[in-house]
């Protein structure tokens, strides 16, 4: 007989069976709800967390936005109070400030590796083998000068041109003329402009005493500043009276020019050590220069760290003159009393000239 197969359970069995089914049914449906309130919740955590670090990256950007923002702003007012300080023969008392021209008969303390030379303090990288002869080739006599006794208005100056082939000193430039209808002397004004940057690096006046009513003569142009690579000149000479009739001329001859060569100097440098009287947020720092040739760079030390330029434009100097200027920035803090070091490097053929170098904390 199979038992098995008709086995019934009692009745009270059954039911505990079933509510152990349904006790068990339930368990397992909180068990999974559980499990997926704990993940949902998790990935609840995960979104905030991802909402809190958006928020925070942003905060920081915004805050990273707002100081650069303010940063270039005091740069901005550092830069004009700097140029406004062009207006003033000396630098008033400031503090956070100072301004440095290449002036005078020696050159700053903390300078070395340069060479001084009318307003400028030079570096040049070229080999310093001016000749007289390669300089002569680069003249071109524009126009001849021209005296009429007794017509001033008449008169004409002469324009002679070249291009400098490298770094050195025109020390002499001879003319020569025949002359007539001479009724005592000749005063005469020359210059040397260099048409590059519109500078007049150099005049003078000279004084000719005209013994015979006729004859010839020789006129010396002589010269103490120098002239650089690659740059244009323009030498002009006029006649300030009218004494007699004559034509003075540029001719080609092996004593027409007289130059002196000028050797190769640096890298240079400048340092100054600016003092406040708290710390500052950072600062600027402003060189004018001079680019002649295949020219150089500048890099600047200060408050630990080397920096580059940050920005270079072209401006006008206080005579008119065009000049390069670049602009370091220092973001970040500074002691109160913190050292510039400013190096300036020539490449090979070129030349850099310094007319002033200065900073402002901000």
């Amino acid at each position: 007989m199979n038992y098995t197969k008709n086995y019934h359970l009692p009745q009270w069995e059954k039911a505990d069976r079933i509510m152990m089914d349904d006790f068990n049914t339930a368990m397992a449906g909180i068990e999974t709800g559980l499990t997926e309130a704990g993940e949902q919740s998790r990935d609840t955590a995960s979104q905030l967390e991802e909402v809190r670090q958006e928020a925070a990256g942003r905060a920081d950007a915004d805050r990273e936005a707002a100081g650069a923002a303010l940063f270039r702003g005091l740069c901005h007012l550092a830069r004009n109070h700097y140029r406004a300080l062009d207006l003033e023969t000396e630098l008033p008392w400031q503090v956070g400030v100072f301004r440095q021209k290449m002036e005078g008969k020696k050159l700053p303390a903390g300078a070395s590796g340069l060479r001084l030379l009318g307003r400028q303090a030079w570096v040049m990288g070229s080999a310093g083998t001016v000749t007289e002869e390669a300089l002569r080739e680069t003249m071109t006599e524009e126009q001849q000068m021209r005296i009429v006794a007794g017509d001033l208005s008449a008169c004409k100056p002469l324009l002679l041109t070249f291009t400098a082939p490298g770094p050195g000193i025109l020390r002499r430039v001879y003319l020569h003329s025949s002359y007539n209808s001479a009724r005592g002397g000749l005063q005469i004004r020359y210059r040397l402009i260099c048409l590059d940057t519109g500078e007049v690096v150099e005049q003078r006046e000279i004084s000719l005493s005209l013994a015979y009513t006729s004859g010839t003569m020789g006129i010396y142009l002589e010269f103490s500043n120098c002239f650089h690579t690659g740059c244009r000149y323009r030498i002009e000479a006029e006649s300030l009276t009218a004494e007699c009739n004559c034509t003075p001329a540029y001719t080609d001859s092996s004593q027409s020019v007289t130059v002196e060569a000028l050797p190769s100097v640096g890298p240079g440098s400048l340092t100054y050590t600016l003092r406040d009287q708290e710390e500052n947020r950072g600062g600027i720092a402003l060189v004018r220069y001079q680019s002649c040739g295949a020219g150089g760079s500048f890099s600047l030390r200060w408050g630990g760290k080397t920096l580059r330029p940050s920005a270079a434009r072209t401006i006008t100097g206080p005579g008119g003159e065009i000049l390069q200027e670049v602009e370091f920035q220092h973001r970040g803090a500074l002691p109160a009393s913190s050292t510039l070091t400013l190096t300036a490097a020539a490449k090979t053929g070129g030349e850099m000239g310094i007319f002033e170098w200065g900073a402002v904390l901000v």
